[in-house]
Protein backbone atom coordinates (compact mmCIF):
# COMPACT_ATOMS: atom_id res chain seq x y z
CA UNK A 1 0.00 0.00 0.00
CA UNK A 2 1.12 3.30 -1.08
CA UNK A 3 1.85 5.05 2.29
CA UNK A 4 2.21 8.98 0.81
CA UNK A 5 1.33 11.34 3.36
CA UNK A 6 -1.68 13.47 2.67
CA UNK A 7 -0.67 16.67 3.95
CA UNK A 8 -3.32 18.69 5.36
CA UNK A 9 -5.51 19.43 8.63
CA UNK A 10 -8.64 18.44 9.98
CA UNK A 11 -10.94 19.66 12.69
CA UNK A 12 -11.83 17.94 15.31
CA UNK A 13 -15.39 16.84 13.54
CA UNK A 14 -13.34 15.02 11.34
CA UNK A 15 -10.72 14.09 13.18
CA UNK A 16 -13.61 12.13 14.99
CA UNK A 17 -14.80 10.37 12.23
CA UNK A 18 -11.13 9.15 10.61
CA UNK A 19 -9.98 8.27 13.98
CA UNK A 20 -12.89 6.02 15.16
CA UNK A 21 -12.97 8.35 18.60
CA UNK A 22 -16.35 10.10 19.51
CA UNK A 23 -15.91 14.45 19.09
CA UNK A 24 -16.03 14.90 22.85
CA UNK A 25 -12.96 12.37 23.10
CA UNK A 26 -11.13 14.01 20.53
CA UNK A 27 -11.66 17.51 22.00
CA UNK A 28 -10.86 16.34 25.15
CA UNK A 29 -7.36 15.24 23.57
CA UNK A 30 -7.05 18.86 22.30
CA UNK A 31 -7.52 20.16 25.82
CA UNK A 32 -5.74 17.84 27.84
CA UNK A 33 -2.46 18.86 25.05
CA UNK A 34 -2.42 15.21 24.45
CA UNK A 35 -1.89 15.92 20.69
CA UNK A 36 -1.18 19.66 19.25
CA UNK A 37 -3.24 21.51 17.91
CA UNK A 38 -3.33 24.57 15.49
CA UNK A 39 -5.43 27.47 16.68
CA UNK A 40 -6.78 29.84 13.89
CA UNK A 41 -8.91 32.77 14.38
CA UNK A 42 -12.11 33.14 12.19
CA UNK A 43 -14.00 36.06 12.93
CA UNK A 44 -14.73 36.38 16.56
CA UNK A 45 -14.18 32.45 16.78
CA UNK A 46 -10.66 30.33 17.11
CA UNK A 47 -11.02 27.40 15.38
CA UNK A 48 -8.84 24.33 16.18
CA UNK A 49 -7.14 22.24 13.66
CA UNK A 50 -4.93 18.56 13.82
CA UNK A 51 -2.71 17.47 11.11
CA UNK A 52 -2.67 13.96 10.18
CA UNK A 53 0.46 12.89 12.03
CA UNK A 54 -1.95 13.84 15.03
CA UNK A 55 -4.64 11.55 13.94
CA UNK A 56 -2.23 8.63 13.55
CA UNK A 57 -1.20 9.26 17.31
CA UNK A 58 -4.91 9.71 18.48
CA UNK A 59 -5.90 6.43 16.83
CA UNK A 60 -2.42 4.93 18.30
CA UNK A 61 -3.43 5.66 21.66
CA UNK A 62 -7.00 4.42 20.86
CA UNK A 63 -5.33 1.01 20.17
CA UNK A 64 -2.55 0.55 22.04
CA UNK A 65 -1.70 3.18 24.47
CA UNK A 66 -4.86 3.94 25.86
CA UNK A 67 -4.06 1.86 29.03
CA UNK A 68 -0.93 3.55 29.84
CA UNK A 69 -0.26 6.66 31.97
CA UNK A 70 -1.33 10.17 30.43
CA UNK A 71 2.42 11.21 31.11
CA UNK A 72 3.64 7.85 29.04
CA UNK A 73 0.63 8.22 26.50
CA UNK A 74 2.56 12.36 25.92
CA UNK A 75 6.00 10.78 25.44
CA UNK A 76 4.86 8.37 23.17
CA UNK A 77 2.99 10.63 21.40
CA UNK A 78 5.76 13.58 21.15
CA UNK A 79 8.21 10.68 19.76
CA UNK A 80 5.36 9.90 16.86
CA UNK A 81 5.09 13.41 16.06
CA UNK A 82 9.14 14.27 15.61
CA UNK A 83 9.42 11.27 13.58
CA UNK A 84 6.50 10.80 10.82
CA UNK A 85 8.26 7.49 9.18
CA UNK A 86 9.09 5.80 13.00
CA UNK A 87 7.39 2.76 12.43
CA UNK A 88 7.04 1.49 16.77
CA UNK A 89 7.18 3.18 19.84
CA UNK A 90 7.89 1.37 23.42
CA UNK A 91 6.02 3.16 25.98
CA UNK A 92 7.55 0.17 28.89
CA UNK A 93 10.40 -1.79 28.61
CA UNK A 94 8.25 -5.13 27.59
CA UNK A 95 5.63 -3.49 25.29
CA UNK A 96 6.05 -1.96 21.91
CA UNK A 97 3.72 -0.71 19.86
CA UNK A 98 3.36 -0.98 15.84
CA UNK A 99 2.32 2.00 14.47
CA UNK A 100 1.76 0.81 10.93
CA UNK A 101 -1.83 -0.36 10.92
CA UNK A 102 -2.74 3.07 12.21
CA UNK A 103 -0.63 4.48 9.68
CA UNK A 104 -2.82 3.06 7.13
CA UNK A 105 -5.77 2.82 8.86
CA UNK A 106 -5.92 6.91 8.74
CA UNK A 107 -4.55 7.17 5.20
CA UNK A 108 -7.21 5.08 3.89
CA UNK A 109 -9.78 7.14 5.72
CA UNK A 110 -8.85 9.94 5.13
CA UNK A 111 -8.76 9.30 1.36
CA UNK A 112 -12.42 8.25 1.67
CA UNK A 113 -13.49 11.41 3.85
CA UNK A 114 -11.82 13.59 0.64
CA UNK A 115 -13.57 11.43 -1.98
CA UNK A 116 -16.98 12.15 0.16
CA UNK A 117 -16.02 15.87 0.33
CA UNK A 118 -15.57 15.74 -3.33
CA UNK A 119 -19.23 14.92 -4.16
CA UNK A 120 -20.64 17.64 -2.99
CA UNK A 121 -20.99 21.65 -3.78
CA UNK A 122 -22.78 24.50 -2.48
CA UNK A 123 -23.66 27.37 -4.89
CA UNK A 124 -26.32 30.43 -3.34
CA UNK A 125 -28.13 30.09 -6.46
CA UNK A 126 -28.97 26.52 -5.73
CA UNK A 127 -31.30 25.68 -3.12
CA UNK A 128 -30.35 28.38 -1.00
CA UNK A 129 -26.77 27.54 -0.79
CA UNK A 130 -27.30 24.57 1.12
CA UNK A 131 -24.57 21.46 0.55
CA UNK A 132 -25.57 19.28 -2.21
CA UNK A 133 -24.39 16.61 -4.20
CA UNK A 134 -22.39 18.27 -7.74
CA UNK A 135 -24.97 17.68 -10.62
CA UNK A 136 -27.66 17.69 -8.59
CA UNK A 137 -30.28 19.74 -6.44
CA UNK A 138 -30.38 16.97 -3.45
CA UNK A 139 -28.76 18.18 0.05
CA UNK A 140 -26.91 16.19 1.52
CA UNK A 141 -28.25 16.62 4.57
CA UNK A 142 -31.43 15.43 3.58
CA UNK A 143 -30.04 11.86 2.50
CA UNK A 144 -28.04 11.25 5.74
CA UNK A 145 -31.37 12.46 7.33
CA UNK A 146 -32.86 9.01 5.04
CA UNK A 147 -30.38 6.84 6.19
CA UNK A 148 -30.56 7.84 9.58
CA UNK A 149 -34.59 7.30 9.69
CA UNK A 150 -34.03 4.15 8.31
CA UNK A 151 -34.68 4.12 4.84
CA UNK A 152 -32.64 1.72 2.94
CA UNK A 153 -30.17 2.70 -0.12
CA UNK A 154 -32.77 0.60 -1.96
CA UNK A 155 -35.77 2.92 -1.14
CA UNK A 156 -33.59 6.44 -1.11
CA UNK A 157 -32.17 5.76 -4.74
CA UNK A 158 -35.76 4.94 -5.71
CA UNK A 159 -36.72 8.13 -4.24
CA UNK A 160 -33.87 10.03 -5.47
CA UNK A 161 -32.56 9.01 -9.11
CA UNK A 162 -30.30 11.46 -9.42
CA UNK A 163 -28.18 10.62 -6.39
CA UNK A 164 -25.92 7.26 -6.86
CA UNK A 165 -25.02 4.49 -4.50
CA UNK A 166 -21.76 6.22 -3.99
CA UNK A 167 -22.49 9.19 -2.44
CA UNK A 168 -25.48 8.23 -0.25
CA UNK A 169 -23.84 5.83 1.35
CA UNK A 170 -21.13 8.24 1.71
CA UNK A 171 -23.50 10.68 2.82
CA UNK A 172 -23.91 10.22 6.66
CA UNK A 173 -19.60 10.43 6.30
CA UNK A 174 -20.12 13.76 5.29
CA UNK A 175 -22.62 15.15 7.45
CA UNK A 176 -20.19 13.67 10.54
CA UNK A 177 -17.23 15.31 9.59
CA UNK A 178 -18.99 18.65 8.99
CA UNK A 179 -21.61 19.17 11.82
CA UNK A 180 -22.01 22.98 11.39
CA UNK A 181 -23.65 22.47 8.04
CA UNK A 182 -25.91 19.83 9.28
CA UNK A 183 -29.37 19.57 9.77
CA UNK A 184 -31.22 21.97 12.26
CA UNK A 185 -31.81 19.97 15.87
CA UNK A 186 -35.67 19.75 15.93
CA UNK A 187 -35.06 17.37 12.60
CA UNK A 188 -33.53 14.55 14.87
CA UNK A 189 -37.01 13.11 16.09
CA UNK A 190 -38.73 13.82 12.56
CA UNK A 191 -39.71 11.02 9.96
CA UNK A 192 -38.30 11.05 6.78
CA UNK A 193 -39.11 13.90 4.34
CA UNK A 194 -39.57 12.31 0.83
CA UNK A 195 -40.47 15.28 -1.58
CA UNK A 196 -44.58 14.56 -0.26
CA UNK A 197 -46.07 17.49 2.18
CA UNK A 198 -45.14 16.68 5.70
CA UNK A 199 -48.56 17.30 6.90
CA UNK A 200 -52.13 15.83 5.34
CA UNK A 201 -55.05 16.80 5.87
CA UNK A 202 -57.98 14.30 6.23
CA UNK A 203 -61.69 15.11 6.50
CA UNK A 204 -64.23 12.94 7.67
CA UNK A 205 -67.19 12.95 9.88
CA UNK A 206 -68.03 11.40 13.11
CA UNK A 207 -71.48 10.35 13.96
CA UNK A 208 -73.60 12.19 17.11
CA UNK A 209 -70.79 15.37 16.76
CA UNK A 210 -73.47 17.23 14.90
CA UNK A 211 -76.17 16.67 17.32
CA UNK A 212 -73.92 17.02 20.18
CA UNK A 213 -72.87 20.99 18.35
CA UNK A 214 -76.29 21.80 18.32
CA UNK A 215 -76.69 21.07 21.77
CA UNK A 216 -74.07 22.95 23.11
CA UNK A 217 -74.54 25.90 21.29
Amino acid sequence: MNMDTITTMFTPAQAAVITGLSLREVQKAIDNRVVPAKRSRQGKQIRRYLSQDALVCLHVGLKGLSLFPLATRKRMITEILKGPALRRVSPSLIVTVDLQPSRRAILEAVKLLRKAESMVSSNPEVMSGAVVFKGTRVPVQQIALEVESGGTLEEILEDYPSVSREQAELATLYMRAHPNAGRPKAWKSLPAYRGVPPFKVIQFDIPGLGELNRKLA
